[in-house]
């Protein structure tokens, strides 16, 4: 049979300037949350969190790569406005 294959995400390896002496968990790992909080008014699932971050990452190299001012900042913009359009956000009862 296939082996599934399980993508892990490590904030501290990919966001390694965000990450505080002694602090496992990196300020834009708090902000997926927290932005994931306002808009939805629930935590992301451990799958949500993993797009979110691998969507954040690909979003940071590209702005990088396209020299961009403040490349994590754009991402982060990018990213909310990824949730706002979302169905979840836009049908909320």
């Amino acid at each position: 049979e296939g082996e599934k294959v399980i993508q892990t995400w490590d904030s501290a390896a990919e966001f390694p300037d965000d990450v505080g002496a002694g602090n496992p968990v990196s300020p834009v790992s708090r902000q997926i949350v927290h932005a994931w909080q306002l808009a939805y008014s629930r935590d992301p699932t451990g799958d949500e969190f993993s797009l979110a971050s691998n969507f954040l990452l690909k979003q940071l190299k590209l702005l990088q790569e396209q020299g961009a001012k403040e490349p994590l900042r754009q991402a982060m913009i990018n990213f909310c406005q990824v949730i706002l359009g979302s169905n979840e956000f836009l049908y909320v009862d």
